[in-house]
C-alpha cells in the first residue's frame, strides 16, 4: 500500500524556481527505496524532476523518515507533481499519488474587525467645547474632538497604567487630570511613578505628581469650580487628598474617611461629599475635617458607589448603590431609597434641568426620571449591553448624554436617553480568548473575552453586540458551538460552565459539584454533540451525555494531572481525545477519556493541539516556553503522522525565542479543506502561514499582539479569524492569492 505522505516542503511563488523538497513518509512495510518526482501537465505524467533519497538523520525515536532532494519546478507549466514510490525489491509494484503544488503568496494581510469596546471608567467633557471629550480606560486616556464619533489614545508614553478617573479644569480646559491604578495593585503596569497625572495641552503630554499620591488608586477627582487650583481626589480606604497648587503637592485628610466618588457644592465649594462602600462622608471646611453622613443608606463592600449633586439646590444629592438609588434633601443628613428594584452603579443630574436624573445599573441598563426620582422609566433603546458604569450629561446641550459601559464602550444619546447609538470607533478592542463560527450561517460569529463577556456578530464582524444576559461573570476562557444545532453554545468561565440555546441571547449556569469553579476548557463530540467534555481548575475532568444537563467525573488514569489545559476531540474518530495537563505533556485517550497514554513532551507547556481534519492520525502540537514548567525546553511546533507515536519538528521560519525562559505561546489551525495550509499565531510576534504542512512558515502582515485562538469559515475556508489580545482579525486568503 502507499505510504502515508506529508505534503511536499514547498512555499512556491509563480514561475520557475529551484526548491528543496522534503517529504515525510510513514512506511509501515519498511521496504521503500526512493521516491521519483514528476510533473503533471494536462493530465499526463511528464519529465522526471528528481529522485528523492532517504535522509539517514531523520531515522530514530520521535522522528519520521524523510526523503529529500532538489527539484526545478515551473508553476506556470504545472501545479501538480506525481510521487512514485519505488520499493527496494524493484519487482514489486510502484505505487504513486498526485500531489497539488501549494502556491501561496506570503503577503496575507489581516484586517482588524473589532469589536471596539472597552471598560469605561470615566468620561470627562470639555466645558468650553463639549464636542471634546476624554475617556478613561484600563489601557489609558482616549480623546475625541468630534462629539465621540471617533477616539484616539493620548499620553501613551507617560501613562502606562489603567486610568480610572478624569477631570477637566473648568477655567482652562486644556488642563486635565487623570487618576490611575497604583503600581502595587497593577501587575502589568509600566514604570513606577505617581498615581495622579496632569496635562496642560489637552492630553498630549502628561506629568506625574511627585508628592504623597503614590501607591494609591485615584478613584475620583473633583475641582473647586470657583478656585480650580484646589483639587480633591478620592483614594478609597486611604481617604481624600487635597491640593491647593493645581496638583503639584497633596495632603491627606486629617480625619478618617473613605471615598470612591466626590462632589463639591457648586455654590459653597468648601462643602464636599465623598461616597464609598464604607459610607458617605461630608466636610464643610474644604476637607480639613470630615463626618459620617449616611443615615438611611444601604451599602455593601462589593459594588462601586457614585454620588451626584443638584446644581441648583445643592442640599439635594443622589447616591447609587447595589441596593438601589438613594436621595437626600437635607445635605446628606438623612437618605431615602427612591429606586430599589435595580442594582445601581452610576447617577447623573441634568445641569440645566436638575429634575431630570439618569441612573445606570449593573444588569438592567439606564433608567430616567423627570421628576427628581419620584418615577422612573427604562431608557435602553439602542443599548447592546445592560451594564452601565458611567453617565455624563453635556453641560451645554443636556439633551446629549453619554453612557460608559462595563464591556461595550461608549454610547451616546442626542434625545435625553430616548435612543442610544454606539460611539466607540477608535477605542481599544477586548482581549479575545476564543472565537466560534456558526457552521450553518458562518456570518454569525461569537467571541469570548477576558473581562468583557461574550460578543456576537451576525454580519461577519462588521458590527458586534454584547450577549451577556445570564452570565454572572465576564471572564470567558473558551467558547464551543454545537456543530449540529449551532443555536447552542457552551462557555467556560472563571466560575464554571454556562450554556445558551438561543444564540447567546440568554445563558444559564451548568452548576455541577466540582465543576462550578474556573472551567479552563470545553470540547464537544462532533459526531454526537450531546457529549460534552470539560475540565476545571481545581482538578478533574467531567463528561456530559445530555448537552450539559448532567455531568459525571471521569477517572483520568494515566494523566500527569487531572486538570487539563488543552483538550480536543478527533473529528475522524470521536472516541479519541488528545489533551495536555497542567503539568505539561501530550496525552491520548482512545476510550472517550477514561484512560490516557503519554505521547511525549513531558513537562513541556502545550499551548495548542490540532488534529488534521482530513488525514486521520496526523496531528500538530504547539509548545510554549517560559510558562513555569521545565525551563530548559524551548518553544516549537511538532507534527505526527501516526497519531502521536512519533514526532518531527515543524517550526522553520517561526520566531522561536532563543532563550527557553522567554514566555512564548503558539496557537495553530489547519485549513479544513486543504490541510497542507496552516496558520500559527504567536505570543506577540504575529501570525505565520504554511502551505506545506508546517515545513516552512512565512510571516503574514497586518496583525500584532498575542493570538489566543483561530476559527475558519467552514463553508468558505479561505476566510480565517484570529482571536487576539487586541480584538478580532480576519484574512481572506482567496483575495490574497488573486492579488
Amino acid at each position: 500500500s502507499n505510504p502515508l505522505v506529508d505534503p511536499p516542503a514547498l512555499m512556491l511563488q509563480t514561475g520557475e524556481q529551484m526548491v528543496d523538497v522534503s517529504i515525510q513518509v510513514s512506511d509501515q512495510d519498511g521496504d521503500l527505496d526512493v521516491i521519483k518526482v514528476k510533473h503533471v501537465r494536462g493530465g499526463q505524467k511528464n519529465e522526471l524532476l528528481a529522485i528523492l533519497t532517504l535522509d539517514q538523520s531523520s531515522v530514530g525515536q520521535f522522528r519520521t523518515p524523510t526523503y529529500t532532494g532538489n527539484i526545478l519546478i515551473d508553476t506556470d507549466l504545472a501545479r501538480t507533481i506525481t510521487l512514485r514510490f519505488v520499493a527496494k525489491d524493484r519487482l514489486k509494484s510502484k505505487n504513486r499519488i498526485d500531489v497539488p503544488l501549494p502556491v501561496i503568496e506570503a503577503s496575507s494581510s489581516w484586517v482588524h474587525i473589532g469589536p471596539n469596546s472597552g471598560k469605561i471608567n470615566a468620561i470627562a467633557i470639555d466645558p468650553s467645547n463639549p464636542t471634546t471629550l476624554y475617556a478613561a480606560l484600563p489601557s489609558g486616556v482616549y480623546k475625541s474632538i468630534d462629539g465621540a464619533t471617533t477616539w484616539e489614545q493620548v499620553g501613551t508614553d507617560a501613562i502606562a497604567r489603567p486610568v480610572i478617573s478624569l477631570a477637566v479644569d473648568p477655567d482652562v480646559s486644556s488642563t486635565l487630570y487623570a487618576g490611575v491604578q497604583n503600581v502595587k495593585s497593577c501587575t502589568l503596569c509600566g514604570p513606577v511613578g505617581g498615581d495622579m497625572f496632569k496635562s496642560d495641552n489637552g492630553g498630549t503630554n502628561w506629568n506625574a505628581s511627585e508628592s504623597a499620591l503614590e501607591n494609591i488608586d485615584v478613584f475620583s477627582i473633583a475641582i473647586n469650580p470657583q478656585n480650580p487650583n484646589t483639587l480633591y481626589v478620592a483614594a478609597f480606604s486611604r481617604g481624600v487628598f487635597r491640593s491647593t497648587d493645581s496638583g503639584k503637592n497633596w495632603t491627606p485628610s486629617p480625619t478618617q474617611t473613605a471615598g470612591e466618588s466626590l462632589v463639591i457644592d457648586p455654590i459653597s465649594p468648601t462643602t464636599i461629599y465623598a461616597a464609598s462602600r464604607e459610607g458617605v462622608f461630608k466636610s464643610v471646611d474644604a476637607g480639613d475635617t470630615w463626618s459620617v453622613s449616611d443615615t438611611g443608606l444601604e451599602l455593601n463592600d462589593i459594588h462601586e458607589v457614585s454620588i451626584a449633586i443638584d446644581p441648583d439646590t445643592p442640599t439635594t444629592l443622589y447616591v447609587s448603590t447595589s441596593f438601589g438609588l438613594f436621595k437626600s434633601i437635607d445635605a446628606g443628613v438623612t437618605w431615602n431609597v427612591i429606586q430599589a428594584t435595580h442594582s445601581m452603579n452610576a447617577v447623573a443630574v441634568d445641569p440645566l434641568r436638575p429634575s431630570t436624573v439618569y441612573a445606570g445599573t449593573w444588569f438592567d441598563g439606564v433608567f430616567k426620571s423627570v421628576d427628581a426620582g419620584e418615577t422612573w422609566e427604562e431608557s435602553n433603546n439602542g443599548l447592546s449591553t445592560t451594564r452601565v458604569r458611567v453617565l455624563t450629561v453635556d453641560p451645554v446641550t443636556p439633551t446629549i448624554v453619554y453612557a460608559g459601559t462595563l464591556n461595550s464602550g461608549i454610547y451616546k444619546s442626542g434625545n435625553e436617553g430616548e435612543t442610544w447609538t454606539p460611539h466607540s470607533a477608535g477605542l481599544p478592542s477586548p482581549d479575545v480568548r476564543d472565537i466560534a463560527v456558526d457552521p450553518v450561517n458562518p456570518m454569525t460569529l461569537y467571541i469570548g473575552t477576558n473581562g468583557e463577556g461574550v460578543f456576537k456578530s451576525v454580519d461577519g464582524g462588521n458590527t458586534w453586540e454584547s450577549t451577556t444576559t445570564g452570565l454572572s461573570t465576564l471572564f470567558i476562557n473558551g467558547l464551543v458551538i454545537d456543530p449540529v444545532t449551532p443555536t447552542t453554545l457552551y462557555a467556560g468561565t472563571n466560575i464554571g460552565g454556562f450554556k445558551t440555546e438561543d444564540e447567546g441571547a440568554t445563558w444559564t449556569a451548568m452548576n455541577v459539584a466540582g465543576f462550578s469553579v474556573s472551567t479552563t476548557i470545553l470540547a464537544v463530540d462532533p459526531a454526537t454533540p450531546s457529549i460534552v467534555y470539560g475540565s476545571a481548575s481545581n482538578g478533574g475532568m467531567f463528561k456530559s451525555m445530555d448537552g450539559g444537563g448532567t455531568w459525571s467525573q471521569i477517572e483520568t488514569t494515566g494523566l500527569s494531572s487531572n486538570h487539563m489545559n488543552v483538550l480536543v476531540v478527533d473529528s475522524s474518530t470521536p472516541s479519541t481525545l488528545y489533551g495536555s495537563s497542567a503539568q505539561g505533556g501530550v496525552f491520548r485517550s482512545t476510550d472517550s477519556g477514561t484512560s490516557w497514554s503519554s505521547l511525549g513532551f513531558d513537562g513541556r507547556m502545550i499551548t495548542s493541539l490540532v488534529p488534521d481534519p482530513t488525514s486521520p492520525g496526523m496531528l500538530y502540537v504547539g509548545i510554549g516556553s517560559g510558562g513555569g514548567l521545565n525551563p530548559e525546553f524551548r518553544a516549537g511546533v511538532f507534527k505526527s503522522m501516526d497519531g502521536g507515536e512519533t514526532w518531527v519538528p515543524k517550526d522553520s521560519g517561526l520566531p522561536i525565542p532563543d532563550e527557553p525562559l522567554s514566555f512564548f505561546t503558539i496557537t495553530l489551525v489547519v485549513d479544513p479543506i486543504d490541510s497542507s495550509i496552516l496558520y500559527a499565531g504567536t505570543g506577540g510576534r504575529g501570525i505565520f502561514q504554511s502551505g506545506n504542512g508546517g515545513t516552512i512558515w512565512e510571516p503574514t502582515v497586518g496583525i500584532s499582539g498575542t493570538v489566543n485562538a483561530f476559527a475558519v469559515n467552514p463553508l468558505q475556508p479561505t476566510f480565517v479569524y484570529a482571536a487576539t489580545d487586541r480584538g478580532v482579525f480576519t484574512v481572506d486568503r482567496a483575495l490574497t492569492q488573486a492579488e
